[in-house]
């Protein structure tokens, strides 16, 4: 447990950081927002009319590994099989964590660029889009590992929430056959580096 600490308290000082650039971006003052319509609008438009593009706001993610209490590194393989593996140097074990809300992560493969989701079934499943489905929220437990619970789905009667899980095989699970006080759905997040990346924009 005490191993767990370290690098969890690092990754959780590597999200603040993340959320606090991104909420410093969105903050902005109504004289240089007026400042901002008179004199750089012309020139968007003109801009606008050579790339129709938009450009999408820049949001700092980190690259990190996730590391199972079952004993292996969750990875994303190339034809999108999601389990979990005991090879450290996997480039497939490496994720993109991306804010998307208070608490609230994507998960995206850096090799594959895929997001994991999870469907109203449970099923963990990936995606090249980032839908609602690819919305995890993220928990600090008692023990200092980190778990992952979809956004939109859980148990109807007891309200108990969904969580991405590797079983003692290292085998993905269903989502709503994990229950966050057992070692499947503890994660120690290993982060390796902050990365500019663009903000996901849902796909319906």
């Amino acid at each position: 447990m005490d191993d767990a600490t370290p690098g969890t308290q690092e990754y959780i000082m590597l999200r603040q950081d993340s959320i606090q650039s991104a909420e410093l971006k969105k903050k902005e003052s109504p004289f240089r927002a007026k400042c901002h319509e008179i004199f750089c609008c012309p020139l968007k438009q003109v801009h606008l009319k050579e790339n129709t593009e938009p450009e999408e706001p820049q949001l700092k993610g980190i690259v990190t590994k996730l590391y199972s209490r079952q004993g292996y590194h969750l990875q994303l393989q190339a034809d999108g099989t999601i389990d979990g593996t005991k090879e450290e140097d996997s480039s497939y074990t490496l994720f993109n964590l991306i804010p998307v809300g208070l608490r609230v992560v994507a998960i995206q493969g850096v090799q594959t660029k895929l997001y994991l989701a999870m469907n109203s079934e449970g099923y963990l499943y990936t995606s090249e889009h980032f839908t609602p489905e690819c919305k995890f929220k993220e928990s600090v437990f008692e023990n200092y590992y980190v778990t992952y619970s979809s956004m939109i789905y859980r148990q109807q009667q007891s309200g108990r929430g969904w969580y991405l899980g590797l079983n003692k095989e290292g085998e993905i699970m269903k989502g709503n056959h994990v229950k966050k006080n057992k070692p499947a759905a503890h994660f120690l997040p290993k982060p390796l580096k902050g990365n500019s990346l663009v903000f996901p924009t849902i796909m319906k």
